[in-house]
């Protein structure tokens, strides 16, 4: 297992030079598109994770697309829920 602490964890997408990895995560009883939140972390030379921290969102967001444009640069569309 590579991340862990929610109750789901989705879309993982690995930076172009393999140093970072980001993810969705979301929790039950919430669905993605109500309430989850962007992960990214350092990819060790062993294949292991550090130094994860949690980027955006969270109640009432939704993210719809991540994506690496760069080494160092991820790029998500989210979302606002009409319930916030």
């Amino acid at each position: 297992m590579l991340a862990g602490g929610h109750d789901f964890v989705a879309a993982p997408r690995l930076s172009p030079d393999g140093s970072q990895l980001a993810w969705v995560a979301w929790d039950h009883p919430n669905m993605p598109w109500d309430d989850s939140m962007l992960y990214v972390a350092q990819v060790d030379a062993d294949g292991s994770l550090s130094s994860t921290r949690k980027v955006s969102c969270g109640k009432f967001c939704s993210l719809r697309k991540v994506l690496h444009v760069s080494c160092t640069a991820i790029c998500a569309v989210l979302a606002r829920s009409a319930l916030s």
